[in-house]
């Protein structure tokens, strides 16, 4: 009988055995990573990230000093949410917000209306709000108007960084009347009530809500023609510089519309109406 004899192992063999192992492991861990790696980029890009906005104070539209008057912004923030992005505003006086939105160090500016200059530079996003802008006076100073012509040799006060149609703003420029560049509107409201302007053109709930800072008396003086300067639609405003503003504007557009449907929009821009109405000041005739 013969005996077959098992040489021993080679130390050499074994070290070939354990590297064929360990090379096994590691390759069937790379296949798992590359599985499991489109799931993983389609989740970071679904998680939230922060939307800087550059903003200003525009009461009840825009407001950092009181929230209950921030409805425009509290808009953009439902409306990104949808899309599950995060948004924070940094409040500026308007000319530099919008120098602040040029410049690209912010993703968006809320809130606008379109200008030429604007469209130049900036995607705009669906409409917000319609807001008309109306000519307030004092009523010992009655005001008719229907055409620019009619306001002709008139001090008119108006707000920096503010929407203006083009034709008023050329024809305050050709000296057809004289306009008084202020930065801000409650600089404007006391040369109206002092007398040192006649014509201060403002949107009717932002005037309502500046003339909470009145007396009864003081707002009893005031009045605005019924026939608009100029009726504005409100948009939320990114950079063209940036490459990332066409999908953000996507997103905001699908999330304002979700907003609308639901009745959510009607519902925030309704506030504006529970003004108390001794800030309100009635038309002229």
């Amino acid at each position: 009988m013969s005996i077959i004899r098992v040489p021993p192992a080679s130390p050499y063999g074994a070290f070939l055995v354990g590297l064929h192992t360990h090379l096994w492991s590691w390759l069937r861990l790379g296949f798992c990573m590359l599985a499991l790696w489109p799931l993983s980029s389609s989740l970071q890009a679904e998680s939230p990230r922060v939307i800087r906005i550059a903003t200003g104070e525009y009461p009840p539209f825009a407001s950092e000093a009181d929230p209950k008057f921030n409805l425009i912004n509290t808009i953009v923030t439902e409306a990104f949410a949808q899309s599950k992005l995060k948004v924070e505003f940094d409040f500026f006086p308007w000319a530099r917000t919008y120098k602040e939105a040029l410049s690209g160090k912010y993703d968006a500016t809320s809130y606008w209306y379109k200008s030429p200059d604007r469209k130049a530079h900036f995607y705009f996003s669906e409409v917000i709000v319609e807001s008309p802008t109306y000519f307030f006076h004092l009523r010992s100073r009655p005001l008719q108007w229907n055409t620019l012509n009619d306001l002709a040799g008139k001090q008119i006060s108006v707000t920096r960084g503010y929407t203006y149609s083009t034709e008023f703003i050329q024809a305050g420029s050709d000296g057809l009347f004289t306009l008084h560049w202020t930065n801000s509107d409650t600089q404007n409201l006391k040369m109206l009530l002092s007398g040192r302007t006649e014509i201060f053109p403002m949107e009717l709930y932002p005037a309502y809500h500046l003339f909470k800072t009145l007396n009864p008396a003081q707002t009893e003086l005031l009045t605005y023609h019924p026939k608009p300067l100029v009726e504005s639609t409100g948009h939320l405003l990114f950079p063209k510089k940036l490459k990332n503003s066409k999908r953000l504007l996507s997103r905001f557009n699908a999330g304002l519309a979700k907003l609308k449907k639901s009745g959510r929009l009607e519902q925030i821009l309704s506030t504006m109406q529970t003004q108390d109405s001794s800030s309100q000041a009635s038309p002229s005739q």
